[in-house]
Order: C-alpha cells, then structure tokens, then sequence
C-alpha cells in the first residue's frame, strides 16, 4: 500500500525552512542598525556651500570617549584648504553640546572651520542616517571676516559589516530562487 502524503512532507518542510529562513534575514535587516557596529565610532560623509559661492565635502567620524564625544580621522576641504582632526589626541576637536546644539572647531593650516548642528541627543550606539548643519563658518579662508555655511548636509556611511550581511543576504535569496527553480523544473 502506497502512502500518498510521502512526497508532501519534504515539500512542507521545505517551505517550512524557507519560510524560516526569510524570516531570520528580515529581522536581520531590521536589527542591523543595532548589532552591526563593530566599535563606537560613526563616520559621515559630508558636503555643503559657502555664502562665498565655495564649497565644502570630506568625512567626519565621530567617537565617543566616556561623555565626551569627538572626532577623530577627520578630513575635510574647505575652498582648497585642508582641515584635519587625527585622533583623540587634541582637544581641539571635541564636539561641543551645551543645549542640544553641538558644534565643533576643526583647525587647518591657518584658518578655523566651525560646524554647527541640531543634536537631538546623538548617540553613537544608533547614529542617525543624516543630518543638516544649522550654520558655520570658515574664519581665515579668504576675504575680510568669517566666510558663512548656506548649506550643507552629513550622510552616515555604512561599515564594512552592513555590506557583508547585506551581500550574504542578497546571496541567501539567489540560492533560495535557484532551489525554487531547480525544483519546479524537476516536476515537468
């Protein structure tokens, strides 16, 4: 006596497994901003413009050292000027935030670059996907006084562990695709 229902157990579990197995990659996108940081840094990449008609790009990172957080391994250029924080070791780039507005002092060769930002308590652990300056200014990049920030935005780069789950999960989907189509290729 044939059982007709053997064929369907693997067919269910393999739904089953499949089912799982989406299941675990989404919550894995979704917990990603949480668990993927490998250290306590966060770097954005920044640009912006000058009342000057110049213009400004490089990266800020960010780290937090106890209460105090700062910049470290930052580089930018301001209408040709290079401005740099190289660690923890100055304080000359720590972020200041006495009423939920920071800023920050980056010193250049013989000029100031100052940014100004709304805080909204930022927290290293879960840093926020972007943020606008609210002002700034460069004091010593030409002309008679400070030269002002009209604009300019901060975009967080992903670490190197979002790309990696981002690609295994990517993979885990051409495998799954792969097995649905080799299966159904096997019933005709």
């Amino acid at each position: 006596m044939s059982d007709s229902t053997a064929p369907l157990i693997p067919t269910r579990l393999g739904t089953i497994s499949r089912i799982l197995a989406m299941a675990l990659l989404a919550a894995a996108f979704v917990l990603l901003p949480n668990i993927a940081r490998a250290d306590s840094t966060a770097t954005y990449d920044i640009s912006g413009s000058l009342a000057s008609g110049g213009s400004f790009s490089g990266t800020l990172e960010f780290d937090q050292s106890g209460s105090t957080l700062q910049l470290i391994d930052t580089s930018l250029t301001v209408d040709g000027l290079s401005f740099s924080c190289s660690g923890a070791v100055s304080n000359l780039c720590t972020v200041y935030d006495p009423f939920g507005t920071s800023w920050v002092n980056i010193q250049g060769s013989g000029a100031t670059f100052v940014l100004e930002w709304l805080d909204g308590n930022f927290n290293i652990s879960n840093p926020p996907a972007s943020f606008p300056f609210l002002s700034g200014y460069c004091m010593g990049c030409g002309g008679d006084g400070p030269d002002m920030i009209t604009s300019g935005t901060a975009t967080n780069v992903p670490e190197p562990a979002q790309w990696t789950l981002l690609a295994l999960g990517l993979g885990a989907l051409a495998l799954f695709s792969r097995r649905r189509s080799n299966s159904l290729n096997s019933l005709e």
